[in-house]
């Protein structure tokens, strides 16, 4: 898998499509990674397009070059990553599309980078600006899990048992419709691209 270095990460990215086509970047978001863009990458590449999927911190080959580097979900520090990626790549300008957390990122880019960004979608966006209000007390039961991640003692007990995170998982209720089996291989950490608890508790924590 191709990699960009920079100071604090090294940054595992999926490149695909044409070579001097239009240039897009691929921002994927929580608990997802570089994958999630298979099947829209397949229809873009048709169109000439030049794809590039990074894996944020945290997740797939991604990885962390020292100590001292920031442990973070902040979308400002991550957009700092997409723009190391690209100039490291030699690309000025281009488009991209964020997914969740991903959006996060994008919509960072174009408010920090604006001159670099040629067009954004945003897919699935979650509210930012002044942070999230606080959701009344059915809607907090479905989402127990964004409080128990933000915290430092949650993202552990995940990193010890993800298969049991995997199985109490507030999607359970679809097991109605689907086998255990197939929720759990939704929602449990991918073996071949971890995504540890300790990034997922980064990434809930920037949302507190």
């Amino acid at each position: 898998m191709p990699h960009l270095e920079t100071h604090d990460v090294k940054i595992a990215f999926e490149e695909s499509g044409a070579r001097r086509g239009n240039p897009v970047l691929l921002l994927h978001g929580w608990p997802d990674d570089a994958s999630t863009w298979k099947a829209v990458s397949s229809q873009l590449q048709e169109r000439s397009f030049r794809l590039i999927a990074p894996y944020l911190r945290g997740f797939g080959g991604t990885v962390f070059r020292n100590d001292n580097a920031s442990r973070t979900a902040n979308g400002a520090v991550l957009a700092m990553d997409a723009i190391a990626l690209m100039d490291g790549l030699g690309i000025e300008r281009f488009s991209v599309v964020g997914h969740d957390w991903g959006s996060n990122i994008a919509e960072a880019l174009a408010i920090g980078w604006p001159d670099r960004i040629d067009r954004m979608a945003l897919l699935s966006s979650i509210p930012r600006m002044g942070g999230l209000e606080t959701p009344p007390f059915r809607q907090a039961q479905r989402d127990w899990y964004h409080w128990f991640m933000a915290t430092k003692r949650g993202a552990e007990a995940i990193e010890r048992d993800p298969h049991g995170f995997a199985r109490i998982h507030p999607l359970q209720y679809l097991a109605t419709v689907i086998s255990s089996a197939m929720l759990f291989i939704c929602m449990a950490p991918s073996p071949t691209s971890p995504m540890t608890g300790r990034s997922g508790w980064a990434y809930f924590a920037a949302m507190a």
